[in-house]
């Protein structure tokens, strides 16, 4: 299997810090790093995303951030997938978070799984998606 980094987002704090438990889950099984990403007005301290199993915390802290706006996310999102170059990227799968992983997923051109309620690794290192009927 090819290691692979993980990269998490979510603005709710509490769904953020659940899909690092995923993310922690399936670096661990191809060897790669998990980052989270953290975009807001005023973001949680980034020892809570290491205590919970991130390797590294990418943090984007500005006033501007207090009103969701998805192209400014999208461009801190797109910076942090170049410096993290990961595999998968774990987005919570709020309203904001939905729109915000579509748009992601075309800038570079990648699959977009919505809505899964769990996400593992194939024997040949895909991600699989499950999702309810």
């Amino acid at each position: 299997m090819t290691e692979m980094n993980v990269l998490t987002f979510s603005e709710d704090r509490e769904l953020g810090l659940q899909l690092l438990s995923k993310g922690k889950e399936l670096a661990e099984k191809t060897g790669g790093e998990l980052s989270a990403l953290a975009i807001g007005a005023q973001v949680p301290d980034p020892q809570e995303y290491l205590t919970h199993g991130a390797d590294k915390v990418y943090i984007a802290e500005n006033q501007a951030f207090d009103i969701f706006s998805v192209e400014s996310h999208k461009a801190v999102a797109l910076q942090a997938l170049e410096t993290v170059n990961p595999g998968i990227i774990l987005i919570g799968a709020t309203k904001r978070g939905k729109e915000l992983a579509a748009r992601v997923a075309a800038a570079v051109d990648a699959g977009c799984m919505t809505e899964c309620i769990d996400v593992d690794l194939d024997e040949e290192g895909r991600l699989l998606g499950e999702r309810l009927t």
